[in-house]
């Protein structure tokens, strides 16, 4: 966001506003509803899903293009079904299994402040006062919400009782 206002940055801000509010309902969702299934079956049935579903799309959208399947491709394939992704569905889906739904969708806050810390060092950029303070921020917010208690809002009434 800039400091003068457009369309194009309401936009994308609305977009960004609706993917956390359906990253946190799904979470809600899935912890409700798949309590009692295995977290590796979850994974393996939203992958085949994800995996038919990217395939119809590419092969409409992608139609007369080449494929090259260097090793190089087939060994990135292999590392994020493998070792990035399967794996860490697993983890997520019995995290919500075991820790309340909100506490497992915070890793999504320390994504960004990764991706701030590891562009700064790799790439030798400094870091803007904007930048900093937005990552001060997050990492208080994040630390009030991993310490709160469920018994915190018994005390929380909209009627004042």
């Amino acid at each position: 966001m800039g400091p003068s206002f457009s369309i194009n940055q309401a936009g994308g801000a609305a977009i960004a506003l609706l993917a956390v509010a359906s990253a946190g309902a799904s979470a809600v969702v899935a912890r409700r509803e798949l309590r009692a299934v295995n977290p590796m079956a979850v994974t393996a049935v939203l992958s085949a899903t994800a995996a038919l579903l990217f395939m119809v799309a590419g092969m409409f959208l992608e139609r007369g293009q080449t494929v090259q399947w260097t090793h190089n491709a087939i060994a990135s394939l292999v590392f994020l079904a493998v070792i990035a992704g399967a794996p860490a569905y697993g983890v997520y889906f019995w995290l919500l299994q075991h820790v309340e739904a909100y506490k497992v969708t915070t890793v999504q806050w320390i994504e960004p402040l990764v991706a701030i810390i590891e562009t700064a060092f790799f790439l030798r950029l400094g870091l803007s006062f904007a930048m900093i303070a937005g990552s001060l921020v997050t990492l208080t917010s994040l630390l009030l919400a991993m310490r709160a208690r469920a018994a915190d809002d018994k005390n929380v009434s909209l009627l004042g009782n």
